[in-house]
């Protein structure tokens, strides 16, 4: 039996909850960051050339709602640097 978590149709559910969290951060004009799905957790990896001001303040709330209205629960910030991989 398919295990549900790895199913196409779950793959493709991933990749567009993703790509929904990302067209939304770049909407409030924040780049530099990627999108990992972690199930309910959305990781947001910051790259090096990302202002560090955007987390803070009332863009923080902007960011957590925008990444939940992709259908995330939960969002991090890995201040690890993207370039680093």
């Amino acid at each position: 039996m398919e295990n549900p978590d790895t199913s196409p149709q779950r793959a493709s559910e991933t990749s567009a909850q993703v790509a929904v969290a990302e067209a939304e951060l770049r909407r409030l004009g924040i780049e530099g960051v990627r999108v990992y799905h972690h199930g309910d957790l959305a990781r947001l990896r910051v790259h090096s050339s990302a202002d560090p001001a955007i987390w803070a303040g009332l863009l923080r709330a902007e960011i957590i709602k925008a990444v939940r209205s992709a259908g995330f629960r939960h969002v991090s910030v890995d201040l690890e640097d993207e370039s680093a991989d």
